[in-house]
């Protein structure tokens, strides 16, 4: 992911761009890219730039930034060439810097062994891409649950025991939303076929949720 901003969107300039973000955020993916701008709260129109890459090169996002801003922006639009004008659009209007944004996922099995005296929670313990949505979520959870173990083992006189539990619970409850997210992932940015994918994105939101992703 890449960042660049557009930070006083006003006037006639950029009737298009507002008409098309709105004040909320606008999201648009093909096979291995994506695009997703959102309105701050003070005006500015963040733009995000998407690529996939399987590699586990920490560097990868900034061979996209590499120069003067402006040369860095004109190599990131070149990467979609081809999309529709108005998405196009909207990242040549941005201004300042480009900054690059790699997002990381553990694998969805990931686990650790227990130690004494110190466990994970949050993203500490599963980080994963923002594609389900669930991070901060799971986070609230994770900090809820080792409360309540924390208060059961000083209770009961077993905190290590307990802590551990609630780690064990951590790793289902975040094996099943690293899954939900990497199904996510791959149906918005690797499906050849992005109708399919966002059909296939949905349903998995309705059976996760019991709610409708168009409601």
């Amino acid at each position: 992911m890449i960042q660049m901003d557009i930070p006083k969107p006003d006037g006639p300039k950029y009737e298009s761009i507002n008409s098309l973000v709105g004040r909320g955020a606008f999201y648009v993916f093909a096979a291995g890219q994506g695009m997703v701008a959102q309105r701050s709260s003070d005006n500015t129109i963040r733009v995000y730039p998407m690529f996939y890459s399987t590699t586990d090169e920490h560097t990868w996002a900034e061979r996209f930034i590499e120069g003067p801003a402006e040369h860095a922006r004109s190599k990131v639009i070149k990467q979609f060439e081809g999309w529709a004008p108005i998405f196009l659009e909207v990242m040549q209007a941005t201004e300042g810097p480009v900054i690059p944004r790699p997002i990381y996922m553990f694998p969805v099995d990931h686990k650790w062994e227990a130690r004494q005296g110190v466990t994970l929670i949050g993203d500490a313990g599963h980080v994963m891409t923002p594609a389900a949505g669930e991070g901060v979520n799971m986070a609230m959870w994770d900090g809820a649950e080792l409360a309540k173990a924390i208060v059961a083992g000083v209770k009961e006189g077993n905190i290590d025991e307990k802590v551990h539990e609630s780690e064990l619970k951590l790793f289902k409850r975040a094996e099943e939303s690293a899954r939900r997210t990497q199904r996510n992932l791959r149906s918005i940015m690797v499906s050849d076929d992005i109708r399919e994918g966002m059909k296939d994105m949905a349903k998995e939101h309705e059976e996760a949720t019991g709610r409708s992703l168009w409601a």
